[in-house]
Protein backbone atom coordinates (compact mmCIF):
# COMPACT_ATOMS: atom_id res chain seq x y z
CA UNK A 1 0.00 0.00 0.00
CA UNK A 2 2.85 2.93 1.04
CA UNK A 3 5.64 1.58 -0.80
CA UNK A 4 9.08 3.37 -0.22
CA UNK A 5 12.26 3.04 -2.08
CA UNK A 6 14.59 1.48 -0.76
CA UNK A 7 17.19 4.22 -0.12
CA UNK A 8 14.37 6.52 1.92
CA UNK A 9 14.17 3.63 3.86
CA UNK A 10 17.91 3.61 4.42
CA UNK A 11 17.99 6.92 5.79
CA UNK A 12 14.88 6.31 7.43
CA UNK A 13 16.57 4.11 9.81
CA UNK A 14 20.07 6.13 9.78
CA UNK A 15 17.70 9.40 11.34
CA UNK A 16 15.49 7.24 13.62
CA UNK A 17 17.75 5.25 15.66
CA UNK A 18 15.86 5.58 18.86
CA UNK A 19 12.17 4.95 18.29
CA UNK A 20 11.18 5.64 21.69
CA UNK A 21 9.41 8.47 23.01
CA UNK A 22 10.97 10.35 25.69
CA UNK A 23 8.53 9.93 29.11
CA UNK A 24 10.33 11.74 31.71
CA UNK A 25 8.17 9.50 34.42
CA UNK A 26 10.07 6.33 33.35
CA UNK A 27 12.85 5.09 36.09
CA UNK A 28 12.87 7.85 38.54
CA UNK A 29 12.15 8.75 41.50
CA UNK A 30 8.57 9.75 42.81
CA UNK A 31 10.43 13.10 44.26
CA UNK A 32 12.39 13.97 40.90
CA UNK A 33 9.12 13.19 38.47
CA UNK A 34 7.87 16.66 36.87
CA UNK A 35 4.44 16.39 38.76
CA UNK A 36 6.72 16.46 42.04
CA UNK A 37 8.19 19.31 41.13
CA UNK A 38 5.52 21.18 39.98
CA UNK A 39 3.12 20.20 43.56
CA UNK A 40 6.70 21.29 45.71
CA UNK A 41 6.83 24.64 43.92
CA UNK A 42 2.87 25.37 44.11
CA UNK A 43 3.24 24.34 47.93
CA UNK A 44 6.04 26.94 48.44
CA UNK A 45 4.08 29.15 46.47
CA UNK A 46 1.00 28.70 48.86
CA UNK A 47 2.76 28.97 52.13
CA UNK A 48 4.01 32.41 50.63
CA UNK A 49 1.18 33.61 49.74
CA UNK A 50 -0.45 32.13 53.21
CA UNK A 51 2.77 33.94 55.63
CA UNK A 52 1.96 37.27 53.79
CA UNK A 53 -2.05 37.14 54.57
CA UNK A 54 -0.93 36.26 58.19
CA UNK A 55 1.45 39.26 58.26
CA UNK A 56 -1.29 41.21 56.81
CA UNK A 57 -4.00 40.56 59.28
CA UNK A 58 -1.59 41.04 62.05
CA UNK A 59 -0.55 44.67 60.65
CA UNK A 60 -4.36 45.39 60.39
CA UNK A 61 -5.00 44.28 63.83
CA UNK A 62 -2.44 46.76 65.24
CA UNK A 63 -3.55 49.42 62.92
CA UNK A 64 -6.90 49.30 64.51
CA UNK A 65 -5.94 48.65 68.28
CA UNK A 66 -4.31 52.01 68.18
Amino acid sequence: MFKQKKERKKIWRKWRRNRGNYNPYLEKKASQKPSAKMARNDRRDQRKAKKAFKKQLRQNKKRVNK
